[in-house]
């Protein structure tokens, strides 16, 4: 029900049509190349995270660390 509601007539799950979910995925990755430099580079296991439950070829604890970031995306 909740998902009804916010439904809208004109989302299109499409990465073919470009648009700025095109541009934020592109922002998150960069951002996600970031955080996995840091990570990697203080010896952290990034497959291990909080908020994010880890999944075939995931990173977890890098995705819990860019939340507070992606706003500046």
């Amino acid at each position: 029900m909740y998902a009804r509601a916010l439904n809208d007539e004109q989302f299109v799950r499409d990465r073919t049509q470009g648009g700025l979910n095109n541009l934020l995925n592109y922002g998150y990755a960069v951002l996600l190349s970031i955080v996995l430099q840091k990570l990697f580079a203080v010896g952290l296991d990034r497959t291990f995270g909080i908020g994010h439950l880890p999944r075939e070829r995931s990173t977890p604890l890098a995705y819990d660390m860019m939340e507070p970031f992606r706003s500046c995306v």
